[in-house]
């Protein structure tokens, strides 16, 4: 398989998760669950139900600092769960996603959302909060 995110090299599997040999990205191989997502990729209402009550910890989390929060970028956002939480909120919100079906799954809950790898994305705005969940462990 040709990395998703460097479009150069390929990809060895290690269980449930894809290694680019050329840049180095750990890929999982498939963003959600079979009951989450279609053999097509297109990403089913299951998929955010799973999220709903860790997107809801997380903002009852930041319950203090969202009267500062105007405008978040949220790294590996998936498919917008906790963004569109967000933007319900009056915040004005994007992300950058490296699984083509979870940035559909963005822009089709009205989330600003690049598909890519933040490593190599630069920014174009400056945001109040910038988050990254489960990107980084």
């Amino acid at each position: 398989m040709v990395c998703t995110v460097c479009n150069v090299g390929e990809t060895v599997r290690l269980k449930a998760y894809e290694k680019c040999q050329a840049c180095g990205h750990w890929l999982r191989d498939a963003p959600g669950r079979p009951d989450e997502i279609t053999a097509e990729g297109r990403i089913l209402p299951a998929f955010h139900e799973a999220r709903r009550e860790i997107c809801e910890k997380r903002m009852e989390y930041l319950a203090p600092y969202l009267p500062e929060i105007r405008t978040a970028f949220d790294i590996g956002c998936g498919g917008g769960t906790f963004l569109s939480m967000l933007k319900s909120r009056g915040v004005k919100v994007a992300g950058i996603e490296v699984h083509q079906a979870l940035a559909d799954a963005c822009a089709e809950q009205g989330v600003d959302c690049a598909l890519g790898d933040f490593m190599s994305w630069t920014p174009t705005a400056k945001y109040d909060a910038v988050f990254a969940w489960h990107v980084l462990e």
